[in-house]
């Protein structure tokens, strides 16, 4: 498990200015089954970790990925500011947001491929999205369980997911103003 903490300051992963170069990936990457299925984590404890790349940030295609916000923040910016918690394959990708802040344009489940699973659970801190959505066919799954959740633009789709969970700790979004729907049961 990578730990980014305090002790790392404010932190801006760039990869830009190259014709399809890639955002942040956490778990292996592979777009063939024979390809080895290597998991691997990212907690963010302290600091301030910006991605601003071409492409999306990704977990999960062959192995598991998980990244987890437990104090500090993550951004993600760039051309395109979306966060795959499921890539594609039969890999498992979770996002777990428990202090702290998450901002990035788009959470979306089975980004490029179908298969595997993508989990978020927004147990505290402030997740600010434009949109939480399945593109591909995987099995995708939002827990709320404290937390903020903020919208960052107008939305009439929300959350588009194939389950979405309120739980105890309860659901507190935030439209900030921006007109949203949300559909989902």
């Amino acid at each position: 498990e990578l730990i980014y903490s305090a002790a790392q300051g404010d932190t801006t992963y760039t990869n830009t200015g190259t014709t399809n170069q890639s955002g942040l990936f956490i778990g292996a990457f592979s777009f063939s089954e024979v390809e080895p299925a290597l998991s691997a984590s990212m907690r963010i404890t302290g600091g301030s970790f910006t991605s601003n790349t071409e492409r999306a940030d990704g977990m999960a295609s062959n192995g598991n990925g998980t990244l987890t916000i437990a104090g500090g923040s993550y951004t993600k910016t760039g051309s395109n500011s979306d966060l795959a918690v499921k890539w594609g394959g039969p890999g498992t990708g979770t996002l777990n947001v428990e202090s702290g802040s998450f901002t990035a344009g788009r959470i979306v489940y089975g980004f490029f491929g179908t298969g595997g699973a993508g989990v978020v659970n927004l147990t505290g801190g402030t997740t600010t999205v434009n949109q939480i959505l399945e593109s591909f066919a995987t099995t995708s799954t939002l827990d709320l369980d404290g937390g903020t959740l903020q919208a960052g633009a107008n939305q009439i789709n929300f959350i588009a997911v194939d389950t979405a969970h309120v739980s105890d700790g309860g659901a507190l979004i935030d439209t900030q103003g921006f007109a949203v729907t949300i559909a989902q049961a």
